[in-house]
Parts: C-alpha cells; structure tokens; sequence
C-alpha cells in the first residue's frame, strides 16, 4: 500500500468516524440510568474503530467460539450464554439458531446482563483495550454466517503458569487433557463449508502448537480460504521444523503470552519456560508476521508479581514493532485488585510517569494499552475506596426482590417464575449495598433451576439475613 493510499484511507476512516458519533452518540446509551457508566459507554463508542455504532457489540453475529467439551458461544469471554453443543448440535444449527439473533438484540438494545459483564466491567474501568467487543468491529457483516471463528479445543500444555489451573492447561493434570469433542473428522467436514467466508480464525490453548487438532484446522483453512488470517496465541515455547513448514504456508499473525522480560520472574510465572528461548523463537515469529504483512503481538498479564516489570516490556514491544495487550487476571492470590489502596495509588503513579508517546502505529497502541491498563488501576482504586459505602447495611422488602427478579426476567419469555419460591423470603429484611448490586446481574435461570432446598440456602447465603440478625 503506497503512502497515499495510507493516507486516503485515514482520512476516510476519521470522516466515517466523526459521522457516525454524530449520528449514534445519544442513542447508543439512550437506556442506560447509570451516569457515570452512560459517560463511560458513550467515550468508548466514540473511540471504537470507526466511531460510535448502533449497537455496542457486533460480535454474536460476527464470530463464532468453540469451547472446551463441545460448549459454542458467541466469544471466549461470555461462556455463559450458550449457543449450541457440538456434537450434539451441529455447527449449522448453531449458526443458523435464534440464540444467535436473540444475544445481538439484547447487546443492540445495549444489554450486558446475558453474560457480558465482562464487557461492561472494562469500558466501566475505562480499560477499553481489553473490551472484547471492540474486536468484531473490523470484521465484515455476512447476514446470518460469522467471519470469525475462535477455538479453544485443547488443554494440553507444556507449561504450569502459576495463574493458569487444569482447565485451561493440562501440566496442572499431570498431563491429562480435557475431554475434546471436536477429535473426529466429523468436525472438520461441517466446519468446511463456513470456512470460505472466514476472514479471521484465532486459535488458544492450552499451548496450540502441541494440538493434534489444529493442525487439521489450518490445513483445511489454507486449502478452502488461503487468505484467511490464522492468529495462533502461543506461550512462545514450541518451535520446530514441522511447525516453522506450516506457518511458511498460511497466512499466520502470531500472539505471544509472556509477562515480563525479568528472568526470575518469568521462570517463576511460566514455570517450566525459559526467557533466553522464548525471545530466541520471538524473532522467528516476528519473521512470519511481517511475511505476511502484519505485526506480532504480545499479551500481558498484569499481576502483583510483575507489576512493575511492565513498562519495560512496553518498550521492548515498541523497539521491536510488536502490539501489547493487557489481559485482565482475576485469579486469587495473583489479581491487582488484592493490593491494598497505597499500592494501588503508587503503580497508577508508577504507569503514568512510564506512559510514553510514539508517532508510529505501534508506539500509539502500545502507549494506549498502558493508559487503559492504568485506568484499570485507578478504577480498583476507587473501588476499594468505596468499600465502606458498598458494605453499607440497608432494608429491603420482599416486594422490591420480586421487582428485580421480574425486572430481570422480563426480557426472558421462556423463563416461568414459580410465584412460591417468594414464601421462602421473609417480608423485611436487612442486606449489604453489594448484595443489592450483585442481585442486578444474578442470572435467574440458574436459581429458578435450583431445587428448593438449594434455593433456600442460596438466598440465605447469598442475600437474606433477617432484620433482627446480624451481618
């Protein structure tokens, strides 16, 4: 692409942008009561890819995610809202089904309670890099047929990341893997006719390059669909010739999960990986990338350990032309919403004298990563500020948890409430100001499909405590 074409092409984008926040700024949070989230919904919008749109996900019509033990949803962060099961459902009826149509109404009405809190937590922080949605922004719209598939089929893994657990890699099983659904050649053949109208595959693990199924997959997406974009996110680790054959031949973007640059605190992260390999296979990696007129990436997770080795991995992206991305980490024992408030203050103070300003389009991202990823921090902060305010003891009645159970239930016809479940509920009673924001994105199919006895001790647990006792 010559530099006029690059040239004409932002100019275009940026008029498209400015029309479209003229166009959909008020509507795109029209419903929302919260104001500071309103404020928050309506900055993000503006800062979306081609600016405000009319719906503030396009994902469940865009994309398509294959999770562990058959599960399909829309993306890898909703895994609650199901769209099908493989192989009990095929992949053409998920495609095809009205659970698709219903998610993207409830989003296009802006509508997180169907499994998109995650979401809605990261444009609330004002941490809109990590905001999943945003992803199926640059992907063209294909009526009923996605134009993205994500996989995560496999669990096996050479590494025991301290964060991770046995789900999600199999060195925490001692080697076993997760039942996987998709091994037949069953899968293969219904995945063939979708895959001429991909135009973005991503592929996790697990470690993808130790998967016997995913080499199939990218056999058969350079066969149907060459031009496809194959994004593989890889621990960096695994490199051979057989790998280093195939990604010579497909149209491969490759994303390396790796925290921090110091030594000691990457071997203890990723146990069982070394630092010097990792950036030895890095160059290679790159090589591909940029083969195929891309760039590589690199996510972090940021943790109490490496907190501060952060913006030295920010620079060492920047000198390498290479993305960073911040995942968010909510593991016990290593999540940066642990730290007490000082600390919280001293790496938001930390963050932003490292935020360091760059003309290229990798310095922009990269510097725009850290801006959010201190957002992030300064977000925490302010919760735990807010801790006292949230642990405030209020009263509610009986008749205002039948309004919200309702009023969460109302947008979910196939849900019948059994009007009995209230008698277990004492007419007055005393509830932490957390208890009342959580009951706003408590999923009521869940309870409803409870037993009794089970929901009994879920309320009690959960929410009732009488107004004579304490909390």
């Amino acid at each position: 692409m010559s530099k006029a074409q690059s040239t004409y092409g932002t100019v275009m984008r940026n008029l498209l942008r400015w029309k479209n926040n003229l166009r959909y700024k008020r509507q795109i949070a029209s419903n929302i009561a919260d104001s500071d989230f309103r404020e928050k919904l309506v900055d993000y919008n503006q800062q979306r890819q081609l600016g405000c749109d009319s719906t503030v996900c396009h994902i469940p019509m865009r994309s398509l995610y294959f999770g562990f033990d058959g599960i399909v949803t829309a993306c890898c962060f909703n895994r609650n809202f199901v769209l099908g099961k493989f192989p009990e459902n095929s992949i053409e009826e998920i495609i095809h089904g009205e659970k698709r149509k219903s998610l993207q109404k409830y989003l296009s009405d802006t509508d997180f309670s169907h499994g998109c809190q995650f979401c809605k937590d990261m444009i609330a922080s004002g941490d809109y890099m990590s905001t999943g949605a945003r992803f199926a922004d640059i992907f063209p719209d294909k009526g009923d047929l996605p134009s993205e598939m994500i996989f995560e089929l496999d669990n096996t893994c050479n590494l025991k990341c301290e964060m991770c657990n046995a789900k999600f890699s199999s060195a925490h099983n001692n080697g076993i893997r997760v039942t996987a659904p998709y091994d037949s050649e069953d899968f293969i053949d219904q995945l063939k006719p979708f895959i001429p109208h991909l135009t973005e595959t991503k592929f996790l693990g697990g470690e993808p390059f130790l998967s016997d199924i995913y080499p199939k997959i990218w056999e058969t997406i350079i066969e149907f669909n060459p031009e496809c974009k194959i994004r593989v996110q890889t621990n960096g680790t695994i490199l051979n010739d057989k790998i280093k054959e195939i990604l010579l031949r497909g149209n491969f973007q490759i994303g390396l999960s790796i925290d921090t640059l110091n030594p000691a605190h990457y071997e203890k992260i990723r146990t069982g990986a070394k630092i010097e390999k990792t950036l030895e296979n890095i160059e290679f990696f790159n090589y591909i990338c940029q083969k195929n007129n891309s760039l590589a990436s690199i996510s972090v997770c940021p943790m109490k350990e490496n907190r501060f080795d952060i913006p030295e991995i920010v620079d060492f992206c920047n000198r390498k032309d290479i993305y960073i991305f911040f995942n968010n980490v909510s593991t016990e024992g290593f999540s940066l919403e642990e730290l007490s408030e000082q600390e919280l203050k001293e790496l938001a103070i930390f963050y932003s004298k490292n935020i360091h300003y760059g003309k290229n389009p990798v310095c922009k991202n990269n510097k725009n990563a850290l801006l959010c990823l201190t957002n992030h921090v300064k977000h925490i902060l302010e919760k735990k500020k807010s801790v006292n305010y949230m642990n405030e003891i209020i009263p509610y009645t009986r008749i205002e948890f039948m309004q919200k159970v309702f009023e969460i239930t109302s947008n979910q016809p196939e849900i019948k409430i059994d009007e009995g479940m209230f008698g277990l509920i004492p007419e007055k009673f005393n509830v932490k100001r957390r208890t009342i924001e959580k009951m706003k994105f408590m999923h009521i199919s869940e309870f409803i499909s409870m037993s009794k006895e089970e929901q009994m001790d879920f309320i009690r647990t959960n929410f009732i405590t009488s107004q004579n006792d304490k909390i």
